[in-house]
């Protein structure tokens, strides 16, 4: 716990077991990733509707992809960040020092549309 005062929110996740616990921050993340989806699309200015037309999605689909519950492809996260003229980087840390033990950079193929 990390010094602050417990509240009721602490205590009824204290009852979760190692499942549930992870089942939950699982979705944590889900939700990260949704909200990082629509502020970089939204941070460039552009609409579902355009931004499927440079991926060569429905707006269906990306509005999909802006849903915590849909569980999507680190090619997919790459065509719909690169559409946006983003980078994708992934990098693998040492979870107790923050050492960083590798780092992929996924640059935008040639010829890839962006904003």
């Amino acid at each position: 716990m990390s010094g602050r005062p417990m509240d009721d929110l602490d205590a009824y996740l204290a009852q979760y077991d190692e499942r549930e616990r992870e089942e939950l921050a699982t979705a944590s993340r889900a939700i990260d990733v949704a909200v990082l989806l629509h502020h970089a699309r939204e941070g460039r200015g552009v609409t579902q509707k355009a931004l499927a037309a440079r991926v060569g999605l429905s707006p269906q689909a990306i509005s999909k992809l802006e849903q915590p519950q849909h569980n999507l492809t680190l090619g997919t996260l790459q065509r719909y960040l690169n559409a946006l003229g983003y980078s994708v980087e992934i990098t693998v840390k040492e979870p107790d020092t923050g050492e960083v033990v590798e780092r992929v950079i996924l640059a935008p193929a040639e010829g890839v549309r962006s904003a």
